[in-house]
């Protein structure tokens, strides 16, 4: 009769449908899912920088050295958790994956952050009075933006077509998550049936 720790190891399959996540539409091995989870977030990354200095050339940005090093840190952040990915899926470390499942996590957040402080802010930012006759409304589209340009290229709704792009940014990240963490996955039940049997030899 096979023992509970042989029937582990015949069932762990590199190939087990599990490992091809559903955020590929089920095609693409997970291993090859965080690569072009990888590749997709070093495109939005020079995405973000390229239309960022198209902006700022523009002149749809007022308050540069807010702005400047704003951007500059989301994007220290996405190249360091892409190094952390592909550095995981190459030494197979589960450590790596981990921090970079935080740190998108964390980039999760800050952007349905800023989605949200700008819906509240076009609803309620004409009552919060910051001194001088400035309100937080007033701050966002006149002294942090160009507001004039910003309605003459999305309308008069710009702020909250803004608000949807953060949300949509951050609803992608978390599909990139789910890639991760089903690799994760997959290093612990390869690990855990090489652990196995190797205890078995012995």
């Amino acid at each position: 009769m096979p023992s509970e720790k042989n029937i582990q190891i015949e069932n762990f399959d590199p190939n087990a449908p599990e490992f091809f996540p559903s955020t590929c539409c089920e095609f693409l091995h997970v291993k090859s899912a965080l690569y072009v989870a990888s590749f997709i977030q070093l495109a939005f990354v020079f995405s973000l920088t390229l239309v960022y200095l198209i902006l700022e050339q523009s002149q749809f940005i007022n308050a540069v050295d807010v702005f400047r090093p704003g951007v500059g840190f989301v994007v220290i952040v996405n190249l360091a958790g892409i190094f952390c990915a592909l550095t995981g899926v190459c030494l197979q470390r589960d450590l790596f994956i981990s921090v970079q499942i935080m740190l998108l996590l964390g980039l999760v957040c800050l952007s349905d952050l800023f989605a949200f402080i700008l819906v509240f802010t076009m609803a309620f930012g004409s009552r919060i009075s910051l001194g001088n006759s400035l309100d937080a409304k007033s701050l966002v589209q006149s002294v942090l933006v160009n507001d004039q340009r910003w309605e003459y290229f999305l309308g008069p709704f710009w702020p909250y077509l803004l608000a949807i792009i953060f949300h949509m940014t951050a609803c992608a990240m978390i599909c990139f998550v789910a890639i991760y963490r089903r690799y994760r996955k997959f290093l612990t039940r390869k690990y855990a049936a090489i652990s196995d049997s190797s205890t078995l030899r012995h």
